[in-house]
């Protein structure tokens, strides 16, 4: 029998790398530290906590014989050393020094236990477009940590602190998001959406930490996020949308063709904005369709109910599910027939044959079939600049001559 390969070995900073690191953090410290050794002490801290010590030293007891309005701790701790040492603030500068590099040490164990022994830093790239205001683009560059629970957390906090020191606090207000996540070795998270009402700043950073989340979270392999490139445009107006009608023009649409469907949108200012979106009819189709027209989050509502047991199954497919969630601010048709499909392994089929939906249901016992009541036979999108809200139902006959 072959002999199976070992496991590759982990590999793990050494102990030579870790002290080397500490070392670092420490003589850091001893120079910035090391610049206000004899500037440290306030004359108000003499004052009020080493003066104290001195009557310490010589036999007084505090709240006795003086007010001390704090616990006496550190008065014991600087009369020893004014004991041991001598009266005088050398000593006690000598101890807070000691006391800071500590400190130092300790939060640099503590940091290196909680985030890794290497952390890598994400940059990010944000860009604030206010020119309906006339005010010129800012961009912004730092950078987040590399962590699962990290940094979600970090990029949202990031987000909404920028656009609560640049942007409206208060009032109605409209942000657009776009951007991109690179991700290594996997294929970019692209964001494209539109948020308005009176708070749309925690909408927009949530937007960007959901998937991120999502990617960084998952249980088939570790994700490296590369950088984080967003830029958000502002108004101080809430661009939003409803879809108050939608029809056809051609009355009698047939099969193999293509028609314009019209939908009538109402803005927030109470006009009405007609669009349209060429109906591509497959040519094999006849009898009764439904056309479904809906914003992004009555349209994603409607497809997590159908596909509520199917789960991506990879990164690639968890990928391509976030690309494809549907956008606040688009317009989406679906054409919809009564021919059953299923979603096997987290992928729609539709417009099954009965003998491969026979098949596919026979082998549930994987958990990865989860049948379609309806088939989509079409699907079409058209972007606005307005967060879009409403849906309508159209039934049409289609004719094969």
């Amino acid at each position: 029998m072959p002999t199976p390969s070992p496991p590759e070995p982990t590999t793990h900073p050494t102990s030579k790398t870790r002290h080397s690191a500490l070392l670092i953090t420490l003589a850091a410290g001893f120079i910035c530290y090391g610049l206000f050794f004899n500037r440290a002490i306030w004359m108000s801290v003499v004052g009020y906590s080493i003066a104290p010590a001195e009557r310490v030293v010589q036999a007084e007891v505090p709240y006795r014989d003086f007010l001390f309005n704090y616990t006496p701790g550190i008065l014991w701790l600087n009369a020893l050393l004014m004991k041991l040492f001598g009266v005088s603030l050398m000593p006690i500068r000598i101890a807070l020094f000691a006391f800071k590099l500590g400190t130092l040490t300790v939060l640099h164990l503590v940091g290196r236990r909680l985030m890794g022994p290497w952390l890598a830093l994400i940059p990010v790239t944000l860009t604030l477009d206010s020119a309906g205001r006339g005010t010129p683009k800012r961009t912004f560059h730092f950078q987040v940590a590399n962590d699962q629970m990290f940094t979600p957390l970090m990029a949202a906090a990031s987000i909404t602190s920028t656009l609560g020191a640049y942007e409206r606090q208060y009032g109605v207000a409209t942000f657009h998001v776009t951007g991109t996540a690179k991700l290594v070795d996997h294929d970019a998270i692209t964001f494209d959406n539109i948020f308005s009402g009176t708070d749309p700043s925690v909408n927009a950073a949530t937007y960007v930490a959901a998937p991120i989340a999502a990617l960084l979270g998952n249980d088939y392999e570790k994700v490296d996020i590369d950088s984080l490139d967003l830029t958000i445009s502002s108004a101080e107006e809430p661009k939003t949308a409803m879809i108050e009608r939608v029809w056809l023009d051609d009355q009698r649409p047939r099969a193999g063709r293509t028609v314009p469907l019209k939908v009538l949108l109402r803005t927030y200012r109470g006009d009405d904005e007609i669009r349209t979106i060429p109906i591509e009819i497959p040519a094999n189709t006849s009898g009764t369709l439904s056309l479904l027209v809906a914003d992004g989050g009555r349209l994603g509502q409607i497809e997590q109910r159908e596909t509520r047991s199917s789960q991506p199954r990879s990164v690639d497919q968890i990928v391509r599910t976030l690309n494809r969630s549907r956008r606040g601010n688009t317009i989406y048709v679906k054409l919809l027939g009564s021919d059953p499909g299923a979603v096997v392994k987290g992928e729609p089929l539709t417009a099954l044959p009965p003998s491969v939906l026979g098949v596919l249901e026979s082998d549930r016992s994987n958990g990865s079939f989860n049948p379609l009541t309806n088939a989509t036979l079409g699907e079409w999108h058209l972007a606005t600049d307005h967060a879009v809200s409403g849906s309508k139902t159209l039934s049409i006959t289609v004719s094969s001559d």
